[in-house]
């Protein structure tokens, strides 16, 4: 079989916001914001902080300003949900179904599905309601390409949803009718019909029980729907929205007296009832979705729709074009499009025509529907805002084209629409994006970013004008959607999605100035437009914030005292506009228009450090792409493990565990004061003014002085280390570390009690409890040995090794330690401890379960919510009732108003002073210790009263959630599953059994018991609360997996449980390597006396670490200034919870130097990577200290060297990949990396002015992009400044840059290869003149001439070689030492030699050639329009067409993928697939070789500018240390011999897993995401491909099939079928999404489905693991 076997996966889910929109998905108290990015799901919780403000307050008495603490909320976005589908979001709404008590979500995909999900709070997930399917061929029409994806939208009152089906229809669903006025009658009918239908239900039900013939009555009453109505159905949504016929209603009691009268009752009541279902039938008709064929309602071409407002029933309002025009035409047809306005009879299942508008401009894009009391709708065309309504038209002119638009052509219809050209600012409106704030206001997001206010004057019935005022200025906008009333969203797939916080503010027409937003030239004011990436917002905001409340004060005492009309203060009120803020922002790479692999550098790091010093640190690699368009432009530098900076490293030892502690802080100062009294005089003379400047200069120095007393008390007073040698040493932390003390025994946990007053250790044989650093003021002797401890103020836990645990209290009023009594938790022998841990809750989630006290507390705190809700509506009943008052009766009301709001403060504060004094106290009670019992149970106690809160059997068998089947025990379970493969040997088995029954333990499933109670029980348990997520659940297992849980409480009973958390990461050591290791313990146990006086040494050091299991999830508060886990190991681990979400994120501990030379098209890159030996990390603590602020400190097992670090602050966690953003401000289009100048080139581009600027003026200005030639040196500093620059012409494009090794003569006369930077242009003048192009040839040169600064360092740009072309150069590479260039349709090899390009060969392709690709002699070319062509360069004189493919494929890129001896080349398409192709010439499908065969295509969902093949990382050899192991005794030979035949066996195995001469493939999307493609071993890939095949009838969110979603697409292609399918091949491309959610199944599905492909969940796991490793590169 040839190897053209691929693995696809995604390691960055798309970051581009498609699609937002508003909705109450978790509960109808909450506003919810759902996302659609691409494939991507987003649900967030508007979350709101409370941040402290000093606010000046004045004086009238004395000049003194008083600064007051200001307590305000800001609003920012927590993700709750995230959901990554198999297939790609088009559109969706939400829809509140009759009697829910939350949104349902409606989703729909290509051709025509809709999916409705439904939050279930009991399982923290979407659930499917109903699922539609409109794909027929009946409604295609012979047609396979459509313009419009499938668009749904919502009636305004919710009656239908209506979608857009293949251009040419439209589907209805309609829902559950609501009251209107016209049917308030019909309505109570029914619910008359309804409520006495239930009470002969409930009276029947009570007669029935008694009555002897219960079977035969039931049988004859009949249901309240046919079976043939519901077979009549087309889908099942109406029956969804119906109401429940079994609500709950107050039933007549009935008395029965003889058994002949219920007889005599029930057959009565029978009767009534089916009389009555007969003429409920006749009243209400069924709803099901029908289809409407617009051209039957004379409507064809439909550009947009939208539902209307204010009709009885739902009415759509189509924007059509019924006669196309097109360029050439507009000067006879330009006025096309056609307004019509469509009632749908939702009982009838017809749409009637009920009005329309004609004559529209050609050029009208969409439609917004105006909210009541307007109604209608507005009509959005590129030079002109139209108003329509049906009885009232309006139209605004927003630039000068809109005359030309609406001119009268001669002999046609005269455009009778009235325009107002009154307008002074300047702007189009394509490409734009609109919301109502309010019924008549609504704002504007451009395509440049800008934002203006539109507001709908009007007279009651029709808008009299449109009045626009600026608001600022932010990202391009895709999409934007209101959340309240001050909070909009603005989403974006150009740049970062912002959230705003709006506010009213009043203008006047005076303050519009002419201003033309299309000139990038334009000055624009600080106070009206803010920036994305301005460092100053929040500090200009409340600036301005404080201006403009003092104006608007002062303008509403003018209007008050005004003595004008009431009717024109409301017209003056009316021009207000809105001031925006940023609350929060989410973070987007895309769209990836280039990427490259370039070396991570520190600039502050010494190169000279050799690999042998402990300062040395590894050369590691990183991914840069370009993000963003226009001013959001920017260079994203990606790092898929995080690397630490480092500050400080040297070599001890030894080390076994680290902590860093505080001591008691000597100076207390008051940091309480709300009050700062700043005195100020009046300016008399200049002597008082140098006293005053002295005095504030003392204050100052005093406050700095203040301020870092205060930092004082965050950093790290001592650190403490435990050394393998018995002793810890102790090391005071100030600017340097200084050894001060020392313990003579192994500390095995050291942490702070009483606050900062004492420090207490744990060690094997007691606790110190120590003042300082060494002196003991408390010693606990302990004879149990300890396996875990665990330290959380004022509570130490001990775990020994017995199955017993013992808990010290410490008091703080005598700074003691006492034994805490545990009565009520259970401690036998039959349900031993086996891990245990303590946990605050920070965050009080777990207050409110099985707590009496709170709950007293709640209800009080009910009583009080209830007296303020009351005495709320009071106040609404006041001001209700203003109107009608007079003057003095108002004056009294606002003295009242007042009164309650000076009470309220009061309250107020009462209530914080209350509340801090509670948090004082209960800190105790949101402690909880954690359990895990050798049964398999968990459990949850609340340490101070000891209640159980939370309680499951079998956590290690990892369910999907935990407390549901917490009564089902573990051998139920275990006689699911079925048995793996065993690597134990026979001997073990039965050993194992033997001891079984000398125990007196006997089960059914000893066998089962082996393979997963010894790997799967929970070694490790551990709670933590991460920023304001709810407390996540850590777990480790004996094999070393890693179990991650999330909390959360049922909404009706408060009732815990636990979700598990889904993640790619695989810690865990084989299953092979797990039981060698006991089997080598089992074998050294039995030799003692032949052994060596160094195996020995190491049997004590195993036995010292059973001994005491060192902890791997640390939790630190501040590293960064962010709070998270380490977690420790081989491939050592961060846990971030951004935005409310956890993250993991690997850490880089390689010690080894990656090869830096990131030139992919070299052809010694094949094993140009090396083993990169991975440390294991177990020792960590943070470091906070003067040289070393928020930092750790960490130590490698493998090397004795202990490093002190910390994180990048530059770096995003938000994503699966950590991001840093170099905001650029333009945009940028290529980038590539110089290898031996270590500097990235980027090619950027800023729009500039084409034609004359005039003042006055209504024309668009036109701007040309500018594109300029820039360089960085990442090793100056972490700012990546632009360092040179070159600019290009005007007019001209770049199109094309590489960095290529051509083959130069040097003046010394030797020929050798260099690296070039070329780069191809194209000059665009229109279509009258030829374009032509231009390609240059650069190198980097080290240059500084005495004007320029040190900051630009010394690498410049020198330009050697430019010439024009014939043809725009479009793309470049380099073959044998020569350069590759693309003239159009042409490819020709040049060469050099001598500083100037020579042609050597050419060949012709069809249309135009956008990619080139090579590998050694081999090129690829991709043309734009006619597939691929597979070349050879021969022999260095010709090119010779091997093959090409003879499909119509619209190519995006192109390139090679290398599987050991196998070449393929991959190739991306419009349709935002890809395929492999394959050149066999001994195929007879080949034609003899002259046609390309598809082997495989797959689709990924977004269209891919490029792609990135680099060398595959070289994984580990295993076992490489245990085979120079000596050889023991030879009583033992036998034993010795057979164990090492076996770890023989396994290194030839594991060697042939190793990957040899394979290459990754990375690429980016349009959409932000990040994907790679890796080859693979036709073993792990037949044994991925049968797994795949089971995968595909798992459910999925949302009802969607992978198996479908990942097949061909040809959305806009000539390409009407798959290319695999019509060659009838496997599957070469598997997708890796699909086959990595194998993780997230339960011990026992994994079982079932690989015992189904005759494998083990084992293989498969450390086959992913394999191939997850390959790619862990940057």
């Amino acid at each position: 079989m040839s190897h053209h076997q691929v693995f696809q996966k995604q390691v960055l889910a798309p970051t581009g916001v498609e699609q937002c929109i508003k909705a109450n998905l978790i509960n109808d108290d909450s506003i919810n914001l759902v996302l659609a990015k691409t494939n991507v799901l987003q649900i967030y919780n508007i979350r709101y902080e409370k941040i402290e403000k000093l606010e000046t307050v004045t004086e009238s008495e004395q000049d003194i300003f008083i600064q007051k603490k200001k307590i305000e909320l800001k609003p920012s976005l927590e993700l709750i949900i995230e959901k990554t589908l198999f297939g790609t979001i088009e559109s969706m709404a939400c829809v509140r179904y009759p009697n829910s008590e939350r949104d349902s979500l409606i989703l729909t995909f290509r051709d025509a599905k809709i999916s409705v999900l439904d939050y279930n709070s009991d399982q923290l997930d979407f659930e499917i309601r109903s699922l539609h399917y409109f794909e027929k061929d009946d409604f295609k029409g012979g047609r396979n390409h459509f313009k419009h994806p499938p668009l749904l939208k919502v009636d305004t009152q919710q009656r239908c949803a209506v979608m857009l089906l293949y251009d040419r229809n439209i589907a209805v669903l309609p829902f559950k009718k609501t009251s209107s006025i016209l049917d308030d009658d019909d309505d109570d009918e029914d619910e008359d019909n309804f409520e006495e239908e239930d009470d002969n239900v409930n009276n029947n039900k009570k007669i029935e029980i008694k009555n002897e013939n219960f079977q035969q009555q039931q049988q004859q009453q009949q249901p309240h729907q046919s079976p043939k109505d519901k077979e009549s159905a087309d889908d099942e949504f109406d029956l969804l929205f119906e109401k429940d016929s079994t609500t709950t209603t107050t039933s007549t009691s009935t008395t029965i007296q003889k058994e002949t009268e219920t007889e005599t009752e029930t057959e009565s009541t029978t009767k009534q009832e089916k009389d009555k279902n007969q003429e409920k039938k006749k009243k209400i008709k069924k709803l099901n979705s029908f289809i409407i064929d617009l051209k039957s309602i004379e409507i064809e071409n439909v550009k947009d729709f939208c539902f209307l407002h204010g009709y009885y029933e739902p009415t759509i309002l189509f924007l059509h074009e019924p006669i196309q025009t097109w360029t050439s035409r507009i000067a006879v047809k330009k006025l096309t499009c056609q307004m019509t306005a469509i009632s749908l009879n939702l009982s009838t299942k017809a749409g009637s025509n009920i009005w329309n508008v004609s004559n529209f401009p050609y050029n009208c894009e969409m439609l917004v529907s105006v909210p009541e009391p307007l109604g209608g709708a507005l009509v959005i065309t590129a030079n002109i805002m139209f108003y329509v309504n049906q009885t009232s038209k309006y139209g605004l002119a927003v630039n000068e084209y809109a005359t030309i638009d609406t001119s009268t052509i001669s002999g046609g219809q005269p455009f009778d629409f009235p325009i107002d050209d009154t307008l002074n600012l300047v702007f189009t409106l394509d490409r734009s994006n609109f919301v109502f704030l309010e019924s008549d206001k609504f704002i504007g997001s451009l395509k440049g970013g800008e934002l203006l206010i539109f507001h709908l004057i009007s007279d009651g019935r029709s808008v009299q004008r449109i009045h626009v005022s600026k608001a600022g200025g932010s990202v391009l906008t895709s999409c934007i959607c209101v959340l309240s009333n001050n909070l909009i969203f603005l989403g974006s797939r150009l740049g970062d999605s912002l959230l705003l916080q709006y506010t009213e503010k009043s203008i006047t027409d005076d303050q519009l100035e002419h201003e033309n937003f299309s000139n990038p030239y334009k000055k624009q004011k600080t106070s009206e437009v803010f920036d994305l990436f301005d460092e100053n917002i929040e500090g200009k905001s409340n600036n301005n914030n404080n201006e403009e409340k003092a104006s608007m004060a002062s303008k509403l005492l003018e209007e008050i005292e005004d003595e004008e009309d009431e009717l024109f203060k409301e017209k003056k009120n009316q021009l207000k506009s809105y001031q925006l803020g940023i609350c929060d922002q989410i973070i987007n790479i895309g769209p990836i228009g280039d990427m490259v692999i370039g070396q991570s550098i520190d600039p502050t790091y010494d190169e000279t450090i050799s690999p042998n010093q402990p300062e040395y640190v590894p050369k590691t690699l990183e991914l840069v792409t370009c993000s963003g368009y226009g001013k959001n432009g920017s260079i994203s530098v990606l790092q898929n493990n995080i690397k630490p900076e480092l500050v400080m490293a040297f070599e001890l030892p030894g080390i076994t565990n680290a902590w860093t502690v505080y001591k008691e802080p000597t100076n207390d100062i008051d940091n309480d004061n709300n009050e700062i009294n700043i005195k100020i005089g009046k300016k008399r003379s200049l002597d008082e003014n140098e006293e005053k400047e002295d005095e504030n200069e003392e204050e100052e120095e005093e406050e700095d002085q203040e301020e870092k007393i205060k930092k004082d008390k965050n950093w790290h007073d001592y650190l403490y280390l435990s050394l393998k040698d018995g002793t810890t040493l102790i090391f005071e932390t100030g600017r340097d570390l200084k050894e001060v003390g020392k313990f003579n025994f192994k500390s095995l946990d050291i942490g702070n009690l009483f606050g900062r007053k004492r420090i207490v250790v744990i060690y094997q044989g007691g606790i110190k409890l120590i003042n300082g650093f060494d002196s003991v003021i408390q010693d606990i002797q302990i004879n149990e040995p300890i396996k875990s401890s665990y330290i959380c103020d004022p509570f130490i836990l001990l775990q020994f090794h017995n199955g017993t645990i013992q808990i010290f209290k410490g008091i703080d009023e005598e700074n003691q330690l006492v034994q805490f009594q545990t009565n009520s938790i259970p401690n036998t022998l039959s349900q031993s401890i086996f891990s245990s841990s303590l946990f605050f809750d920070r965050n009080k989630s777990f207050l409110n379960i099985n707590n009496k006290n709170q709950k007293s507390k709640e209800s009080l705190n009910n009583q009080k919510s209830q007296q303020k809700q009351q005495q709320s509506k009071k106040k609404k009943d006041k001001s209700l009732g203003f109107l009608d008052s007079d003057d003095d009766d108002n004056e009294s009301s606002e003295d009242e108003e007042m009164k309650d709001q000076q009470h309220e403060e009061e309250e107020e504060e009462e209530e914080e002073k209350v509340e801090n004094e509670e948090l004082k106290i209960n800190d105790e009670d949101n402690i909880y210790l954690n359990i895990y019992t050798t049964n398999g149970c968990y459990e949850i106690y609340r340490l101070i009263s000891q209640e159980c809160i939370f309680k499951v059997s079998d956590v290690k068998f990892e369910y999907d959630l935990l407390g549901i089947n917490s009564n089902e025990s573990q051998d139920q379970i275990l006689e699911q599953v079925l048995t793996p493969k065993s690597s134990l040997s026979k001997k073990q088995l039965q050993q194992h059994l033997q001891k079984q029954k000398e125990n007196g333990i006997t089960s059914k499933n000893n066998y089962n018991e082996i393979q997963n109670s010894e790997i799967l029980d929970i070694v490790e348990i551990s709670l933590h609360s991460l920023n304001n997520s709810d407390p996540y659940l850590f777990m480790f297992n004996k094999i070393g997996d890693l179990i991650v849980y999330k909390s959360f409480k049922r909404e009706k009973n408060d009732e815990l449980r636990f979700k598990k958390y889904n993640h790619s990461f695989i810690l865990r050591d084989s299953v092979t390597e797990f039981y060698q290791k006991q089997q080598e313990k089992e074998l050294l146990n039995g030799m003692d006396d032949d052994m060596d006086e160094d195996e020995k040494k190491k049997k004590k050091e195993e036995e010292e670490e059973n001994l005491n299991r060192q902890k791997r999830i640390v939790e630190f508060s501040s590293i960064s200034g962010k709070r998270g886990l380490f977690i420790g190991g081989k491939k050592p681990l961060w846990a971030f919870c951004e935005k409310g979400y956890l993250r993991l994120h690997s850490m880089d501990s390689s010690d080894n130097s990656s090869n830096g030379n990131s030139n992919n098209n070299n052809n010694n890159n094949e094993n140009s990577t090396p083993a990169n030996n991975v440390n294991t990390v177990e020792t960590f603590t943070s470091f906070n200290n003067i040289s070393c602020q928020d930092g750790f400190i960490y130590f490698s097992k493998d090397k004795d060297v202990i490093k002190i670090c910390t994180l990048s602050t530059l770096m995003n966690f938000e994503n699966d990949i950590a991001i840093r953003r170099i905001p650029t401000k333009n945009s940028c289009h290529k980038i590539a990396y110089h290898s031996e100048a270590k500097c990235y080139v980027v090619i950027v581009s800023f729009p500039q002015v084409t034609q004359e600027l005039q003042e006055d003026s209504k024309k668009p200005i036109l701007t040309d992009d500018k594109f300029q030639i820039k360089l960085i040196d990442p090793t100056i500093d972490w700012s990546w400044k632009f360092i040179d620059s070159f600019s290009l012409q005007d007019r001209e494009t770049v199109l094309a840059m590489k960095i290529v090794s051509l083959k130069f003569t040097e003046p010394d006369g030797i020929t050798r290869a260099r690296p070039f930077l070329v780069i191809g242009t194209a000059f665009t003048f229109g279509e009258d003149t030829q374009c032509k192009g231009r390609v240059l040839v650069f190198e980097i040169v080290s240059h500084k001439t005495q004007f320029e600064s040190e900051e630009l360092g010394e690498k410049r740009l020198n330009l050697l070689y430019e010439k024009e072309q014939k043809g725009p150069v479009t793309a470049l590479s380099s073959v044998n030492g020569l350069l590759l260039m693309t003239i159009g349709p042409k490819l020709t090899v040049n060469q050099f030699y001598t500083g100037s390009l020579i042609t050597l060969s050419f060949y012709d392709a069809q249309i135009y050639i956008c990619s080139i690709c090579t590998i050694k002699n081999y090129i690829v070319i991709g043309d734009m329009y006619k597939s691929v062509y597979f070349l050879q360069w021969k022999d260095g004189k010709t090119l010779n067409l091997l093959s090409k493919d003879y499909q119509a494929l619209n190519i995006f890129s192109t390139e090679f993928i290398v599987n050991q001896k196998t070449l393929s080349i991959l190739v991306a398409d419009l349709d935002k697939n890809i395929l492999l192709f394959s050149f066999e010439p001994q195929d007879p499908a080949s034609r003899s070789g002259q046609m390309l065969l598809t082997k495989a295509d797959f689709h990924v969902g977004s269209n891919i500018e490029k792609f990135v093949r680099t060398p595959m990382k070289q994984l580990q050899q295993k076992y490489q240390q245990q085979q120079q192991q000596q050889q023991i005794s030879k009583n033992e030979n036998n034993i010795k011999k057979a164990s090492s035949d076996y770890q023989v066996k396994n290194y030839q195995d594991n060697d042939n897993k190793l990957p040899k001469k394979k290459q990754l493939i990375i690429f980016g999307t349009l959409d932000g995401g990040l994907n790679v493609l890796r080859p693979l071993d036709e073993k792990i890939y037949l044994l991925f491909y049968h797994l795949q095949s089971k995968l595909y009838y798992l459910p999925q969110t949302a009802g969607l099939n992978p198996k479908q979603y990942r097949s061909f697409k040809s959305f806009s292609q000539n390409f009407h079928f798959s290319p695999s399918t019509y060659h009838q091949l496997p599957k070469f491309i598997l997708d890796g999404d699909l086959i990595s959610k194998f993780l997230s199944l339960s011990q026992s599905e994994r079982r079932l489905i690989s015992n189904s492909i005759n494998s083990t969940s084992d293989e498969i796991i450390e086959s992913l693991k394999d191939v997850f490793e390959s790619w862990n590169l940057f």
